[in-house]
């Protein structure tokens, strides 16, 4: 399994990952080369990090072949590296695209939930 997780992220790095339209096609390898306003918006500074992706799937590939017993480590350490930095992208491009009206109903909406909660919990303990 850890041949296949490696061959997806060398596979996937090369393989589109947005699409505008007609416009443009990024991938993985675009976003590490590409400059430009959208891929700034979406790369940020730390784009040279997605040479994370074919590395742990490079990795991963190879410690099948080579060496079955690394798989998993290779396999734990190369997840939790993507995933922490999809997930640091996401925040920072949601935390520097979002505006004062979406924090509005965002915490409106938090707000309302917690009331609901609080009415039904009340509700039951005193039936």
């Amino acid at each position: 399994m850890g041949f296949v997780a490696g061959l997806g992220l060398l596979i996937g790095f090369f393989l589109p990952w947005l699409r505008f339209g007609e416009v443009a096609v990024v991938s993985g390898l675009s976003l590490m080369f590409s400059s430009g306003t959208v891929v700034n918006a979406l790369a940020g500074p730390s784009r040279g990090l997605l040479i994370i992706i074919p590395a742990a799937g490079a990795a991963l590939v190879a410690s099948s072949l080579l060496a079955p017993r690394l798989v998993p480590f290779a396999s734990l350490l190369s997840g939790l590296a993507i995933l922490l930095f999809g997930l640091f992208t996401l925040a920072r491009v949601f935390f520097q695209t979002v505006g004062l009206g979406m924090w509005v109903v965002v915490v409106s909406a938090l707000v309302a939930t917690a009331i609901g909660i609080a009415a039904l919990s009340r509700g039951r303990s005193e039936t």
